[in-house]
């Protein structure tokens, strides 16, 4: 694959999904319709339409959506090219792509729209205005004779440049009575010419006519011309006259050389990457159905989807530039002088690679190959760097489906699979990645309607005193009760809502329950003890996430000191400098705050000497053999008791035996939680057996 990898220019897309039911209201939109439109989740849930991208303007929407529905009828695949408008109320340009599914949970049609920002593609439609506007300005500026022709006076207007010359010998007053044209236009082209003009002045066609009339030189000699000719009528459909231009055809050549080469650049600027070269999204897919349909089952066809990771490190510290050149480096490798290889650049390092070999080793040994030779080449140049390339190939089956879109999505979903790990070449689609992407998809669009109808439960896990066995705590933890009664497993669906962001509304959901039962409590003078509640990461790019925080504890009444901010020590790792930034403000509002699975990532004492926390919380992993290894033992011992010189409590998760529990409290350790002790208990249960 030397020949192999082609482009796109940097589209703007996103979806989002429309209640056909519900007054056409956006009920969901992914990451990027929020940065193609400016328009926040928060909008999307303060009940945001399909109107409000036309401006509030009923005609444009209902234009709109009828074109989709016929499309839909249709069975139409093609896009739709219209303005929205966006959060600030500029008009951007863009092509929609729209199908239709059935909620059977609502009851209502969704539409799921598509939209790619083609703002640019309209800039470059106005340079082709432009052009054509230039091409008017060179032909006013020449010799070529522009006329119109009166039928009910038959008489023939010219510029006045030209008419005292050409009315000296011919007669313009009784242009065809007097059979003017017989007297300058070559006899083997009167016929044709005669005949042109009066379908035309029949109205019947405009037409153009190409004859040899004589010039206005002494020697009278003929010369090529061409003219395009057309009538116009009046209310009756009566021609009145009929103008045109003409022109000699040789400078009509020249033009049109002219316009050739500028269509040659325009098509280069519409198909390909204007920074690689390679083709752009559209054209390599247009490219690739082409192979695809001449299909030759004895040999293997692929699509290669490729991922320049740890990029932003060029452009960050080298500069755009040189950033550009790596990603043309990587280009020229991928990039395909045979007719077996199509290559694409869809946008920033992101590459298709359309791929036909003898057999589905040479593909992986050919995107391999690629690889190693780019990560190689800038080890050198870069030797602080860790870019390498993540790579996923999705074989078409023999009998398979074709449809080269699928199998750019199945591709991505390869190399999302092992993106991060530098230790497998490439990725391998398999259906058990479009079920689990199925899954995950399922997970996100059901999040909202599961805490509205009261799905989402909050559990509560005891934490007790080691030396004395009774209740000191709790820790809140989330429950997704399925329709039947039973439960998703936190595993099914945690890393799910991390990953598309929803992982918020679920800590929110969480938070404000605890808040609720603790007023419970407290109006019916029950005792109180600390609730631990877990945050995400993904909070730290909320502005206000500690204003929601205080302000929600202060509605309901909550003595701070009793809420728990948890975070996991990985938070640290993602944005250190925020993350502190947030919790040393909650901790100073007089919030207590915990760390989680410490031990297990981002792991550092000296962290824990400056951040803002009250409690550490040492992962099972940690303690699950202290009873069988004296290594592990001591291990723990010694870790915990550094913990311990930071001022931090130690609170210990999993502890699942006597042993266990007896090995801590020995060592001095007073807080734990985990099976020995007690399940994680729903709300009611737990006032039950604790309140």
């Amino acid at each position: 694959m030397e020949n192999s990898i082609g482009n796109i220019n940097q589209v703007k897309y996103g979806k989002i999904r429309v209640d056909i039911d519900d007054k056409l209201r956006i009920i969901s939109a992914s990451r990027g319709f929020y940065e193609l439109s400016g328009f926040s989740y928060n909008d999307v849930q303060g009940n945001l339409s399909l109107k409000d991208l036309f401006k509030g303007d009923n005609d444009a929407t209902n234009k709109f959506f009828k074109a989709v529905m016929r499309n839909l009828e249709k069975r139409c695949e093609s896009f739709l090219s219209h303005g929205i408008f966006n959060s600030e109320g500029v008009k951007i340009f863009v092509e929609s792509y729209a199908t239709l599914e059935y909620d059977q949970n609502t009851g209502h049609n969704i539409l799921n729209i598509m939209l790619s920002d083609v703002s640019e593609h309209r800039r470059l439609d106005a340079q082709i205005k432009m052009q054509n506007a230039r091409y008017k300005i060179i032909e006013e500026t020449t010799d070529e004779i522009y006329f119109d022709y009166d039928v009910k006076n038959d008489i023939m207007h010219l510029p006045k440049k030209y008419f005292d010359e050409v009315s000296k010998k011919y007669n313009l007053a009784k242009y065809w009575r007097n059979d003017s044209p017989r007297q300058n236009v070559h006899p083997d082209d009167y016929d044709n010419y005669k005949e042109k003009w009066e379908r035309c002045l029949k109205n019947q066609e405009s037409c153009v006519i190409e004859f040899r009339t004589k010039t206005f030189t002494a020697d009278g000699s003929y010369e090529w011309y061409r003219l395009p000719l057309s009538s116009i009528t009046d209310e009756t459909g009566k021609v009145v006259s009929a103008f045109g231009r003409m022109y000699p055809i040789n400078h009509e050549k020249q033009l049109s050389e002219k316009i050739n080469t500028d269509k040659q650049v325009i098509e280069k600027l519409s198909t390909t990457d204007h920074l690689t070269g390679l083709y752009n999204r559209n054209t390599f897919k247009q490219k690739a159905s082409e192979k695809l349909a001449e299909y030759n089952e004895k040999r293997s066809y692929a699509v290669i989807y490729s991922d320049i990771n740890d990029f932003s490190y060029i452009n960050d510290n080298f500069g755009y530039d040189e950033g550009n050149k790596v990603l043309c480096e990587f280009a020229r490798l991928i990039e395909g002088n045979s007719p077996d290889v199509i290559s694409c650049r869809i946008y920033s390092d992101y590459f298709l690679t359309f791929l036909i070999c003898d057999n589905q080793d040479e593909i992986i040994s050919a995107a391999t190959k690629v690889n190693d030779i780019f990560t190689n080449s800038l080890k050198g140049k870069y030797p602080a760097s860790d870019i390498h390339v993540s790579t996923g190939v999705y074989f078409f089956n023999k009998n398979g489906n074709r449809d080269i879109t699928i199998a750019i999505d199945n591709a991505n979903l390869a190399r999302r699979s092992v993106k991060g790990s530098k230790d497998v070449p490439c990725g391998i689609y398999s259906e058990s990645l479009r079920r689990k992407r199925s899954h995950d998809q399922t997970i996100a669009s059901e999040l909202h309607s599961a805490i509205e109808n009261g799905y989402i439960e909050t559990f509560l896990q005891p934490k007790f005193s080691l030396t004395t066995r009774e209740i000191i705590g709790a820790e809140a933890l989330a429950r997704w009760r399925n329709y039947d009664g039973t439960y998703k497993l936190p595993f099914e669906f945690i890393d799910v809502l991390e990953k598309v962001g929803y992982i918020v509304e679920l800590d929110y959901c969480i938070y404000e329950t605890v808040l609720k039962t603790m007023k419970k409590w407290k109006e019916q003078g029950k005792k109180l003890f600390p609730v631990s509640v877990n945050f995400s990461r993904l909070h730290t790019l909320k502005d206000d996430f500690v204003e929601n925080i205080i302000e929600m504890a202060d509605n309901y009444g909550v003595d701070k000191e009793l809420i728990e901010i948890e975070v996991t020590e990985s938070a640290f790792a993602a944005d250190s400098k925020t993350m502190s930034q947030n919790l040393a403000k909650l901790r100073e509002a007089g919030f207590k705050i915990d760390i989680d699975d410490f031990g297990i990532g981002y792991s550092s004492l000296s962290m824990l000497m400056t951040a803002p926390i009250d409690t550490v919380k040492v992962d099972k992993l940690f303690i699950d053999n202290i009873v069988h290894s004296e290594l592990e033992r001591e291990y723990v011992k010694q870790i915990c008791i550094l913990i311990a010189t930071t001022k931090k409590n130690v609170v210990f998760e999993g502890v699942e035996t006597e042993e266990q529990a007896a090995f801590l409290s020995d060592w001095g350790f007073s807080i734990a939680q985990g099976w020995l002790f007690d399940k994680a208990l729903a709300i009611e249960a737990f006032e039950k057996k604790y309140m």
